[in-house]
């Protein structure tokens, strides 16, 4: 899993690139104005800038294209060089093409794509020398490293062991002192809990007590990142992306593609999506929270139901309430469990549905509003909230209670490496007809496959299900 200061840096890069790309044309501009030779084409200063900053995302693009916005915090200089080199090279190719096909002319003079080439390549340079500056000084009080474990003694583990976390932003827990490799995934968690692991990588000619499954499933579990240093007969995962590591070629195995930029993005389109949501729906939230008053008074307007949200972390989920207060969990019933109060009804059929698949097709504690609310999915507009503030996301798997959890099994770790969703791909697969078993599946799935196209997908394919009045209960 990718450090916050990583995402923070890897960030900040888009804007420091944007400007410094603005400042090299800007300062490309002023010195040819400068010059005593006319201007080809007399374009004032303020319409040139606003061209530029029209322009200069294109830029931006290609960057992001030649990996320049990659979260790996000890990413090689001379190959970035190149490659914003290459990327600025690129940026300047195309718009130059721009001003030629343009009808009006983009540039007051032809030589000003050239030097505000040689002004924006030398200011990125310089701009992200020194970011990666203040990223190894910050490395030096703890910020940003990663506490990495080493399995596989080799001769390339000792080399690769001896680099200095205060450059490297990696401290290898092989150095610490009475330091074993451990033997059993027991030893692994002992080790963690002493002194945090947030990276294991497995040199696979080297002989490990662990099996290569133990490992894997073990880092997943416990939301470790987990890197192979291949031999020439080891078998490729599913996931799997190439990379470096102290400039030593990597197969990285990725718990979910759901990191580092498609992270940042997601939630971006959350905050964005949810927000309009909550203010363009309000009108409709006034009409139920009075509807849900009126007919059972008794009771609050809406209900909190704890569930589990990324890495375990418990959360309150909203609703509007559907139930009917009498068998609405909570202390006001002495918190008895869902189970429980179903009971009351003197069913035991009623029970063992529930037991199966956590529902009731036919529940007897939900009101008549309630039952519309439910098929309607009006019920829950108030985890929009929950998706503004960081609990929920639009898309997810679902969100479960913690009693749940057992059912994920080995997978339970990469269930959790997610936000769950407001919709998600199993409830587009056949909502309440699908088996928990197979809801299970369709959950792992997605975190394992997740794509920005995969969320317009589900969200699509949730609205038209919505229009078509596709029952929920």
């Amino acid at each position: 899993m990718k450090k916050r200061s990583e995402l923070l840096f890897s960030l900040i890069l888009v804007p420091i690139d944007y400007l410094m790309m603005i400042a090299g044309f800007v300062m490309a501009y002023f010195v040819r104005v400068g010059e005593d030779r006319p201007l080809a084409f007399p374009i004032g200063g303020r319409a040139y800038l606003g061209l530029m900053l029209t322009i200069l995302p294109i830029w931006i693009l290609i960057f992001a294209l030649m990996g320049l916005y990659s979260m790996e915090s000890n990413r090689g200089r001379l190959r970035e060089i190149v490659r914003i080199g290459a990327a600025s090279l690129a940026g300047t190719m195309v718009i130059i093409m721009l001003d030629f096909f343009n009808y009006d002319p983009v540039f007051p003079s032809k030589s000003i794509p050239v030097i505000g080439f040689a002004f924006a390549f030398l200011f990125i340079v310089l701009a992200r020398l020194i970011v990666g500056t203040i990223q190894k000084i910050l490395f030096r009080f703890g910020v940003g490293v990663h506490t990495v474990l080493l399995l596989g003694q080799t001769k390339l583990t000792d080399q690769l062991k001896v680099a200095d976390s205060r450059y490297s932003g990696l401290l290898f827990l092989n150095n610490l002192e009475n330091f074993s490799m451990p033997t059993s995934t027991k030893e692994l968690e002992q080790l963690r809990k002493r002194h945090g692991i947030d990276q294991i990588v497995q040199v696979m000619s080297g002989r490990v007590a662990l099996s290569h499954d133990e490992i894997i499933d073990w880092c997943h579990q416990h939301h470790v990142g987990y890197s192979y240093i291949p031999s020439v007969t080891d078998t490729f995962h599913s996931n799997v992306r190439t990379g470096l590591f102290l400039g030593v070629p990597t197969i990285q195995l990725q718990q979910t593609p759901l990191d580092g930029w498609g992270r940042i993005v997601k939630r971006i389109v959350d905050i964005i999506t949810s927000f309009f949501a909550l203010l363009i729906l309000s009108p409709i939230f006034a009409i139920v929270a009075l509807l849900v008053k009126i007919t059972d008074p008794s009771g609050p307007i809406f209900f909190s139901h704890t569930r589990l949200s990324r890495t375990g972390k418990k959360m309150k989920v909203y609703k509007f309430r559907s139930m009917k207060w009498r068998y609405s969990e909570g202390p006001h019933n002495g918190n008895k469990s869902a189970i429980e109060l179903i009971g009351e009804f003197g069913d035991p059929q009623l029970v063992e549905e529930f037991r199966r698949t956590q529902k009731l097709k036919n529940d007897p504690r939900i009101t008549k509003l309630g039952r519309f609310l439910r098929s309607t999915s009006l019920d829950e507009l108030p985890q929009f909230y929950n998706v503004l503030v960081g609990d929920l996301s639009l898309v997810g798997p679902r969100p479960i209670v913690e009693a749940e959890l057992e059912r994920y099994g080995k997978r339970s770790g990469a269930f959790l490496s997610i936000r769950p969703g407001l919709t998600g791909l199993w409830q587009v697969s056949g909502r309440n007809d699908v088996s928990y078993a197979e809801r299970v599946k369709l959950d792992i799935y997605y975190v394992e496959n997740w794509s920005l196209l995969m969320d317009l997908t589900i969200i699509f394919k949730t609205v038209v299900m919505l229009l078509k009045g596709r029952s929920g209960y």
